[in-house]
This record gives C-alpha cells, structure tokens and sequence, in this order.
C-alpha cells in the first residue's frame, strides 16, 4: 500500500519503512512505498511510456544484482520539482528491477553532508545524488574519501560538474550510467580543509554567490545572479588581495582555482584543467575596477578569458590566498571559507560513475 503527500506534509521517508520528521516541501506529493525492502510486491513501477521504455532496456543488467546491490537517493527539495520527479523516477525503474533502493529528502543546509556520512557508514553500492551543485558539494565532504561511487541527477541551476562530465540529464540515461556505467577516480581540491570538486575562487563571484537572496535563486534561476552580479559591480568597492604560490606572491582582483574547465554551468574558463589532474589551473585577473570586470566576463562569455590582457594562468598543486579578514571564497556554488585559506590537492578523493564514453 501506498502512502502520499509526505513532503508536502513536511515529513522526510526512508523508504523501508522508516520515518523522521522534517521540513522539506515540493509541489507534487513524494510517493511513499510500504512494500518489501526490494520492492517487488505490489508497485507500480512505470509512471510513463519513457520509464517503461527504461525497464525493458536495463532489466537484463539488474537481474544480477537483486539481492545484493544497495542504492541510496539523496534528493533536495528545494532544487525544485525536477528534483523529486526524476529521484522518484530513478527509483520506481531500479526499485522494479529487485533492487534495494532508499529515497531520502534533505531539510535544512547541510543536511546532504549528514546523509552522505551515513550511506558511507553503511557502504552503499551506488550513493545517487539529485540536486544542484552546493547539494553535490555536501555529498562530497559527507562522503570524505569512502570509495562509493557517486551517481548525479543534474537539478541545479548552473550543473557546472554535469556539463564537466556530460552527464546525462534523461533518468532513464542515468539509471543506465548507474548499472552500466564505469568509474572514475577523480581529485579533488580543498579549502581550509573543506572539499571541492569544480572549482574555488575570490573576488567578484565570491561576493555574488554571499549576497545571492536564496528565494530569488530559486524562482530566478541564473537571472538572480546576473542581478546580484549587476548591483555589485555598481555598489562594491574594489579590493585586491595576495595569491601566494610556491613563495612568490601576486596582487589579483579575482582568482579562480580550477579543478575542471567549466564555471557557471557551460562557460569554459580553464580550458586546460582535468578533474583526473594532481593540479590546479589558477586564473588570475589583475583589476578589480567595474570596466575591468565586465571585460572579464564579457571575454567569459566568448570562452576567451584566457586571451584578454593582463590575465595570468598557472599551473599549481598548492596555493593560499591573504587579503582582508571576511573577504568570502566561494566553491562549487557555495561560499565555504573566508580569508586567509590554503587550497591544495586531495588526491583520488573522489569516485565518480561516468558515461563510457568519458
């Protein structure tokens, strides 16, 4: 028998039966099984002719795992509604399959991180996460090195990490990746011990994504960064700051710490930067006037930032940033640290499924 409307109730379900109160909302009622631990009493498990189309293409893969392969979902809400459709989606198609699947909601920041750290506790086969990239960043440091792979449902507003990958966006796609998918190790960067995966930076961006109004985000998408970015640029007032690397120091109006070649979703700002690299790519761009950033993003845009004079990139394993005491960094969509920081290498820290192809 099946329940519905948990989260529009405010309730968060594991769905094995267990149940913890909570805060999380969506539009349309999360469905709730009360079926066995495998799901194959009583579920229906195409909610349209595309998830079908799904079954019949990975029922062959599944068979063999039943029994014995764990998936655990962790969903934000807040992502909006393609958050909780496509996590449902991906669950009917692996729960109808045999396998043991768990769809958990997060309710408040930091929430994913929690949840990560308790799959990695209970080894899960495939950890799935279905959000935007600060949901990503969470799972990320939640997991702290454990060796599950980790599965994404693009549902963010920039997906800068599925446009690294070429992640699919089609569930049916991603339960795919999941069952047949090969891993891949990944570094990662850090800051202050906080981990990242895309990339990490000052200056004006930084700034954008401290003062960015979460309800704008939500209904505006990339609309409300571009407002934020706008105001800033006429009410802030410039500041340079120290990039210290291998002992020699450089003033920079913004610097970025790149781990991959993509920033603020299909921009390209690193073009040489790998995810599989000991090493960042450092971009550094010297002015911090309001003529000078809006040639920087101008030059963003085109994908020809690298090209624009007086713009440094360096190739390095290990860097710090000093300038005045609560200027914020910002990685992967979220501010994680604020001045003085040390950003460095973590090595295989990361297990990613990819695409074959990647």
């Amino acid at each position: 028998m099946r329940s519905t409307g948990r989260f529009a109730q405010g309730l968060e379900h594991d769905l094995d039966g267990g149940e913890i109160a909570g805060r999380a909302k969506r539009s349309a009622p999360v469905r709730i099984d009360d079926s066995s631990r495998t799901g194959s009493g009583g579920i229906k498990v195409a909610r349209d002719k595309r998830v079908t189309g799904s079954i019949v293409l990975l029922s062959s893969i599944a068979q063999h795992m039943a029994g014995m392969f764990r998936v655990e979902i962790i969903v934000n809400p807040k992502a909006g509604g393609p958050s909780v459709r496509k996590a449902e989606d991906l669950m009917d198609i692996l729960r109808g399959q045999g396998i043991y699947v768990r769809l958990r909601g997060t309710r408040f920041r930091g929430h994913a991180e929690a949840l990560a750290h308790e799959a990695a506790a209970q080894t899960v086969d495939r950890l799935v996460v279905a959000g935007g990239d600060g949901t990503i960043n969470e799972v990320i440091n939640g997991l702290a090195g454990a060796p599950i792979p980790l599965v994404i449902i693009p549902c963010g507003t920039a997906n800068v990490l599925a446009n690294e990958l070429g992640w699919p966006r089609r569930v049916e796609d991603i339960a795919e990746l999941l069952l047949k998918g090969k891993t891949r190790q990944v570094n990662l960067g850090s800051v202050n011990g906080r981990r990242f995966v895309q990339m990490a930076s000052v200056g004006l961006d930084a700034e954008v994504v401290a003062r960015i109004n979460p309800t704008a985000k939500r209904f505006f998408g990339r609309f409300a960064y571009v407002w934020t970015a706008l105001a800033r640029l006429i009410g802030r007032r410039p500041q340079l700051f120290d990039v210290i690397v291998n002992g020699t120091t450089r003033r920079a109006g913004a610097a970025i710490a790149a781990k991959g070649k993509h920033y603020g979703g299909a921009f390209v700002v690193a073009p040489l930067a790998d995810l599989a690299s000991p090493s960042f790519q450092l971009v550094l761009t010297p002015e911090p006037g309001r003529l000078a950033h809006l040639r920087y993003i101008l030059a963003l845009g085109r994908g020809k930032l690298s090209m624009v004079s007086g713009v440094e990139t360096h190739e390095v394993s290990e860097l710090s940033f000093a300038g005045p005491a609560g200027m914020p960094i910002q990685a992967d969509g979220d501010v994680i640290a604020t001045m003085p920081a040390k950003i460095e290498i973590l090595r295989d820290a990361l297990t990613l499924m990819v695409p074959n192809s990647v």
